[in-house]
């Protein structure tokens, strides 16, 4: 089975530094690469967490209102919990999961590419050798190796060279998770897979709840949309801010081979067809429960 790196934020947060070149990119492009990756990784982590904060004000402000009504502070017909639409708001939220349990199979699919990846071998390590013309030679992320040499001594003549044609066209090399080193793929866990899972899981809870707490059929609808937006923040900003380029590197990017039994072929048929719809349904009555008694329904 081949694991495929996703094409998002997080996927080139992942894949795009392991595959920077000092030799071939240099440092401008190294540097300037490197902190374009992680602060629209950083950008993209602020939107969703400013829009989940806004999103959990509004379901505090429910709550709050409905905790009030038995107070006599408010009319309690404001507060009426519309049961003829139950079964609407249950299969708002219900879609609303399936996106956002969708996005956290990502973050667990990304956690198989850190582990499965073949770890570095420096006691295979071979220098770039000299090759034919026709064949491709290594590169790096952004830039092909050039197969004329310049001198060294010449700072200006290699800047120009970098970004002019070769009079060999070479091939850039494809992007693979080969060889990552075990710093790399704990750094990337830290910075990638776990803030991404607790927006997922926080945005769940006060996503389903900002479905559910609404009165009106519009609404339902509405914020249904809203929701799932969030949930596609990532994939605005990679679609936008990412050159084309990289974008082809990671999609035919080189995949991590997984070597599977049929025990494992069971245990993915388990939780996708059984404990995967089965867990989506339960958090979606669990949410819809929730927000009939914020509501004191």
């Amino acid at each position: 089975m081949d694991l495929l790196v996703p094409e998002s934020i997080y996927g080139m947060a992942v894949a795009e530094p392991s595959a920077l070149s000092l030799k071939c990119d240099g440092k401008i492009i190294v540097f300037g690469e490197l902190f374009h990756c992680y602060t629209m990784l950083a950008l993209n982590y602020g939107v969703q967490t400013y829009f989940l904060y806004s999103i959990a004000l509004v379901d505090f402000a429910i709550s709050q209102q409905g905790a009030d009504a038995n107070d006599g502070w408010f009319a309690p017909e404001y507060y009426e919990c519309m049961t003829h639409n139950l079964m609407l708001k249950v299969l708002c939220v219900f879609i609303f999961m399936v996106t956002v349990f969708e996005d956290m199979k990502e973050s667990v699919n990304l956690t198989y590419l850190l582990w499965y990846a073949q770890p570095p071998k420096p006691d295979t390590f071979e220098p770039l050798k000299q090759t034919d013309v026709d064949e491709p030679v290594e590169g790096g992320a952004i830039l092909a190796a050039a197969r004329d040499e310049t001198p060294r001594g010449d700072k200006k003549k290699r800047i120009n060279a970098m970004f002019q044609k070769a009079q060999h066209p070479v091939g850039l090399k494809r992007w693979s998770m080969d060889g990552v080193s075990t710093n790399f793929r704990v750094l990337s866990f830290l910075v990638v897979v776990v803030p991404k899972t607790i927006i997922c899981v926080a945005l769940a809870y006060y996503g389903g709840l900002y479905v559910a707490d609404q009165q009106t059929l519009e609404d339902m609808f509405l914020n249904t949309l809203a929701v799932n937006f969030i949930v596609q923040v990532d994939e605005i900003l990679f679609a936008a801010f990412t050159p084309e380029a990289s974008k082809d590197q990671l999609t035919h990017m080189k995949p991590v081979s997984l070597e599977i039994t049929n025990k494992s072929r069971f245990r993915m048929w388990l939780f996708s067809s059984v404990m995967h719809p089965a867990l989506t349904l339960g958090v979606t009555v669990f949410v819809v429960y929730r927000s009939l008694v914020m509501q004191d329904c």
